[in-house]
Formats: C-alpha cells, sequence, structure tokens
C-alpha cells in the first residue's frame, strides 16, 4: 500500500511538472502563439504564401477576421491602410486583405512583414521592440 502511494505522489509532482512547464513554455511564445492561433481559426493556403508570410484564408472580411483573432491574441497595434488591417505583435504582423468573398490573412515575422509592407506600416510601426505599447491600438 505504501508503494502504491508513493506512486500516486511521483505521477501528482511528474503531472504538476508537466503543467508548469507548458504554462512557461506558452507564455515565452514557443510552441504557441499568433501564427499558431491562425491555424486553429482560418485555413492554410500554402499557395498563396507570400515569401516568409504563411497565408490563410478566412469566410470573413478582414475587419471579421482581424476581431476574430484579436479576441485570442491580443494585438500590440492595429493599422488600417484602405482595404487591409494589420495587426501588430510582439514577434509578428498579421496582414488582412479582401479577396472575394473571404479574406487572405498573411501572417509574418516582425521584421520581414515591416519591411514588405512598410507602405502601410512603416509610419506607425516602429523598427525592432520600439513601436507601440500594448493596449495602443488604433
Amino acid at each position: 500500500m505504501r508503494e502504491h502511494v508513493r506512486a500516486l505522489q511521483r505521477a501528482g509532482r511528474g503531472a504538476a511538472a508537466a503543467a508548469l512547464a507548458a504554462v512557461l513554455l506558452g507564455g515565452c511564445g514557443i510552441g504557441g502563439g499568433v501564427e499558431d492561433e491562425a491555424a486553429e481559426l482560418f485555413q492554410r493556403q500554402s499557395s498563396a504564401d507570400v515569401g516568409t508570410a504563411a497565408a490563410y484564408t478566412a469566410d470573413a472580411d478582414p475587419a471579421g477576421a482581424a476581431a476574430r483573432l484579436s479576441e485570442q491574441v491580443r494585438p500590440l497595434d492595429r493599422v488600417q491602410a484602405q482595404d487591409r488591417i494589420y495587426l501588430r505583435y510582439e514577434d509578428d504582423i498579421v496582414r488582412f486583405e479582401p479577396r472575394g468573398e473571404q479574406t487572405l490573412v498573411l501572417v509574418d515575422g516582425y521584421e520581414e512583414g515591416r519591411t514588405r509592407w512598410s507602405e502601410d506600416v512603416g509610419q506607425q510601426f516602429g523598427p525592432g521592440d520600439g513601436g507601440a505599447e500594448e493596449g495602443e491600438g488604433k
């Protein structure tokens, strides 16, 4: 009986350690983040990838698709340029643009996206870790 109790105690400590590791790793962006959330919310369209930007489609207009992602992962900032919407995250930029009845969603690394879409976001999204403070959406 004593061995059975010890085995249960060890199992409990292992489960607690695994849960703690998941929280810590999730909090620092390893194995999670904006692209993982986009993959859950939208349909992957690798044929529409643009350079390093991963492409997805959404069955909503750009504002609706951006709102869905924003509800799951709070952006640091937001820019609207004509019919396109950009969400800024610590390490990523997400672009939403209309494509017929759907929205093309492009998820790119921060610096790559800022360079690629500089005509739309260059004035608002600063280089590197500079730029908007959390919650300073436009």
